[in-house]
């Protein structure tokens, strides 16, 4: 029946079980090798290795050169939406996307990016100049939440949806919900009451703050729920 597909299809990641405490040796081996990186390197590096694995190659230098990196229109060129959030750790393993991550490395505030390109059950699989598996507990304890990610708008949302907005894009986006189980008028091309609530019902299943409105990470999980998502190959 659908809706109790729909109900399985909210569940959200489970939070991992992995080890009670964060290892302090590892946490210092970690922000050892992160800090002897300059931070506009770290931030380069990260965003070239993000690219590469969406994409098969890494930027042109020219891309990467400048003084502050423009994330939106590197992706852009390469048909890739962009999105920048604080997230909590069960909803980062729901994403479930390559990202980069912002970590501590000391007592004073300073931070370096790196790559996280898989999430298991205990363990984070980061890229420094290689890939390092890292524990969860250390990984939770070092990241800030700060998470910049690529992901592909299959549906060409092209941006938040909101109540009010009329449309095709609309329209997609109703189709997506009815196929979940969360909405079940017809499909009208309008954001009315019912997308609202239904989008309430989504972001509450998963941790999102609950505003009713579809912006980049509701569509992403939405994706994911349905597993539709698209990944780097």
């Amino acid at each position: 029946e659908k809706g109790s597909a729909a109900n399985a299809a909210l569940a959200p990641a489970k939070k991992a079980v992995g080890a009670a405490e964060p290892n302090a040796a590892e946490i210092a081996r970690i922000e050892k090798r992160l800090i002897e990186v300059e931070e506009f390197a770290a931030t380069s590096a990260s965003v070239a290795r993000l690219v590469e694995l969406w994409t098969g190659a890494p930027p042109a230098k020219k891309e990467l050169d400048g003084e502050t990196l423009d994330m939106e229109e590197i992706g852009s060129r390469r048909a890739l939406s962009y999105l920048g959030a604080r997230l909590s750790p069960a909803l980062l393993a729901t994403v479930d996307l390559p990202a980069i991550v912002e970590f501590r490395v000391s007592a004073d505030g300073d931070t370096r990016y790196a790559v996280l390109e898989r999430v298991s059950a205990n363990m984070v699989t980061i890229h420094l100049d290689k890939p390092l598996s890292v524990s969860r507990p250390t990984f939770e304890r070092m990241w800030t939440g700060v998470t910049h990610l690529y992901w592909k708008d299959a549906e060409a949302f092209r941006g938040p949806l909101k109540n009010g907005e009329t449309g095709p894009a609309v329209t997609r986006l109703q189709g997506l919900l009815a196929d979940l189980g969360v909405l079940r008028t017809p499909a009208s091309g309008v954001y009315d009451a019912d997308t609202a609530d239904a989008v309430r019902t989504l972001q509450s299943s998963y941790g999102i703050p609950v505003d009713g409105e579809a912006g980049e990470l509701t569509q992403i999980i939405l994706y994911n729920a349905l597993a539709r998502i698209q990944r780097p190959a």
